[in-house]
């Protein structure tokens, strides 16, 4: 596996030190590693996809803001 030595022995000590894991919990959260992983990337995933299919009301806010009744979209 190439990933860089530097990268787990500061996770490794924020995992001990910081969270005061033990070597036991460590390697059981390690074994959780890839489906945690898998689970983020599919909250992006479906997140960047929401977030390019909300309709783009942009004009529709303009123009109530410009018709004067703003007031009716609530925090614009």
């Amino acid at each position: 596996m190439s990933y860089p030595n530097e990268a787990l022995t500061e996770v490794c000590k924020v995992l001990l030190d910081e969270w005061e894991l033990s070597p036991e919990d460590i390697a059981n959260l390690a074994k959780d590693i890839p489906g945690e992983c898998e689970g983020i990337l599919e909250n992006r995933a479906e997140q960047a996809w929401l977030d390019r299919s909300a309709p783009d009301d942009t004009t529709y806010r303009r123009d109530m803001i410009a018709a004067g009744r703003g007031h009716l979209l609530g925090g614009a």
